[in-house]
């Protein structure tokens, strides 16, 4: 439903309309189209920093979770060389073995 609004503008700001639309333009839908195109531009605008707040209140647990995957990295490294070095030569005594009986 539309519903008929009076409003004022500059007259430099009507003649630039004028230039967009052209003789045959619609300055009433030209200036909708334009409202329309800034109020959800402001709505997502809004929504974006609604949602950077929420990011940045949950960003410590982020930092958390990266901290513990850090570390668990970091021992199964450690786990993992010292496997290594308790086992160096293992497999060769075991492939000796099977060659001397």
């Amino acid at each position: 439903m539309k519903v008929k609004a009076s409003i004022t503008l500059s007259d430099t700001m009507l003649r630039a309309i004028d230039q967009l639309i052209g003789t045959r333009g619609n300055r009433s839908a030209f200036i909708e189209q334009a409202v329309r195109e800034h109020v959800l531009r402001r709505q997502r605008e809004a929504r974006d920093a609604r949602d950077i707040k929420i990011i940045n209140a949950h960003a410590h647990e982020d930092q958390d979770l990266y901290d513990d995957l850090e570390y668990l990295r970091e021992i199964s490294d450690k786990a993992l060389r010292k496997f290594e070095r308790e086992n160096r030569g293992v497999a060769g005594r075991a492939r000796t073995r099977g060659k001397r009986r």
